[in-house]
């Protein structure tokens, strides 16, 4: 196979599926998005609500990836404004927290699952393949 047919596969094979990952404890996003990147996603950091909200907008995500507690605008107020953009409403948002207070009733409204620290990462995996395909067929 010659270069050029080489690079013509490539230009036509389907480009990896985009998540963004939102966490404002570096650890956390570089350990998600390194393990995201392993099972063949593109991904997209955001380091709080705003960058998540903004970067959504710009990169329309197959999934997105949610921490809850973040400061400025936490996960749940970032997941609602999210929402309204039209060409968004569909793309799964998989919210993650440690916290299991009352004050995660709107997160959990916001999001289309909710998992709890300590999450597994075939648990993680599981959960966006599942809401993607659903979100592919609706």
């Amino acid at each position: 196979m010659t270069t050029g047919q080489v690079a013509h596969e490539r230009r036509l094979a389907p480009r990896p599926q985009l998540i963004l990952v939102a966490d404002d404890v570096d650890d956390v996003r570089t350990l998600w998005s390194a393990y995201l990147r392993m099972w063949g996603f593109e991904i997209a950091e955001a380091r709080n609500g705003y960058e998540a909200v903004e970067l959504a907008g710009i990169s329309a995500p197959a999934a997105i990836l949610m921490d809850f507690s973040m400061p400025g605008l936490d996960g749940a107020h970032a997941a609602r404004l999210i929402r309204k953009h039209p060409r968004l409403q569909r793309v799964p948002v998989v919210g993650v927290t440690a916290h299991t207070s009352a004050a995660l009733d709107e997160f959990r409204m916001s999001c289309d699952a909710v998992l709890y620290k300590p999450v597994s990462p075939e648990t993680l995996l599981d959960t966006l393949r599942a809401l993607m395909r659903q979100s592919a067929t609706s």
